[in-house]
């Protein structure tokens, strides 16, 4: 309804050649603009109507974040075939994010430097189709990247055009093919050396921001890893993802994850069938435990005795027998097996928690629920 009613208002017709029409949505996204008015939003609506399942997308910039929320637009809509052409220009795109690009099922990743030649390569286009022919197609540019904040936050300035027409259908390829050619398959070395460069100008965009940044964070305010283009790590890359207890439920058996670090284990962050892990608790022994996923959008995983920690007490027993806060952190550690990992405990003010916590900081990898904190690395 919400975007119906921004379509009609929006919308006017554009007439490219003779007998032929495609429909212009001009949006103007505010910093603060409700999600339905965001670019991320918008999408979602023609995505959802059209039943899009291709995409192809060139920009001049990528975040790990900013591909998770645009993949986030087909969250009920399997994409069966991708392309993206992705800048390397300014060592702004994150490594990560070219990596997590590459690791899509049915994609082709294509990259372009043109800083050596005293260039940018800057566009900011998105084609949405359908292997069903008879569906339009939908072009989407503007002043847009491929970051979360240009997506769901910036104040931007998009058009979204949208066609049936052959001819128009033509139009949207030759005006992809034309980026395409601009691009090539990244290689090996080349993604590692881009790598090295990006670290260094990294580091020194993070003393940068020490400098400019405005006021300090409130604690206990919840953030979402996943909404900052800062995170230089996908979860489902890390090799160690973390979680600090805290009030445990089910008598300290329960415990729950944001649904972003659903990611690390190959879980959906939106949802979708419990499902059975194997895990090495610190007695040696392996078992299984299962995680099943919650209205309030987060994973819980259902531990019992078998876990030592958890036979102990992961929370303290007052006198009056009231349960107390746990001051214990749970360490997952990935192993070589998809759906085995590695389960363990420490103190929240040890120094290995410190080290990990670090760590996760300088990869922009930590997160805050509204009493606990959570991360990966």
């Amino acid at each position: 309804m919400q975007f119906n009613c921004l379509k009609q208002k929006a919308s006017q017709v554009l007439r490219l050649s003779k007998g032929a029409n495609v429909e212009i949505l001009p949006l103007i996204q505010r910093h603060d603009s409700p999600k339905e008015g965001t670019i991320q939003g918008v999408m979602e609506g023609y995505v959802h109507r059209n039943n899009y399942n291709c995409v192809q997308v060139a920009m001049a910039y990528a975040s790990i974040a900013g591909v998770r929320t645009f993949l986030d637009v087909f969250a009920n809509n399997k994409i069966e075939k991708s392309q993206w052409l992705i800048g390397l220009d300014d060592a702004i795109t994150q490594p990560g994010a070219i990596k997590l690009l590459l690791g899509l099922e049915n994609s082709e990743v294509r990259i372009v430097k043109l800083f050596e030649d005293g260039a940018r390569f800057h566009p900011k286009v998105a084609r949405f189709r359908s292997l069903n022919r008879m569906v339009g197609e939908l072009l989407v540019m503007g002043s847009a990247n491929l970051t979360n904040r240009a997506l769901a936050g910036n104040s931007e300035a998009v058009v979204f055009i949208e066609s049936k027409n052959p001819e128009e259908k033509n139009m949207f390829s030759k005006i992809w093919a034309d980026l395409w050619l601009q691009g090539h398959t990244p290689k090996r070395h080349e993604l590692s050396e881009y790598e090295r460069v990006f670290k260094l100008a990294s580091n020194s965009r993070k003393v940068l921001r020490k400098k400019i940044q405005d006021k300090p964070l409130k604690q206990n305010r919840p953030i979402k890893i996943l909404e900052n283009d800062n995170a230089e790590l996908d979860p489902s890359h890390a090799r160690v993802c973390w979680i600090e207890c805290g009030n445990v439920t089910a008598m300290g058996r329960e415990l729950e994850f944001k649904a972003e670090q659903g990611l690390f284990f190959g879980l959906e962050p939106t949802g979708g069938h419990e499902r059975i892990f194997r895990f090495r608790v610190s007695n040696g022994l392996t078992i299984n435990l299962k995680m099943k996923y919650q209205q309030n959008h987060m994973w819980r995983l259902q531990m019992n005795n078998n876990v030592p920690e958890v036979q102990r007490g992961l929370r303290p027993i007052a006198s009056n027998g009231a349960l107390g806060r746990s001051d214990e952190v749970a360490i997952f550690t990935r192993t070589k097996e998809a759906d085995r990992f590695a389960l363990s405990f420490v103190k929240l003010n040890s120094r290995e928690f410190a080290k990990i916590k670090k760590a996760s900081l300088q990869s922009g990898t930590v997160g805050q629920t509204s009493a606990r904190s959570y991360g990966w690395l």
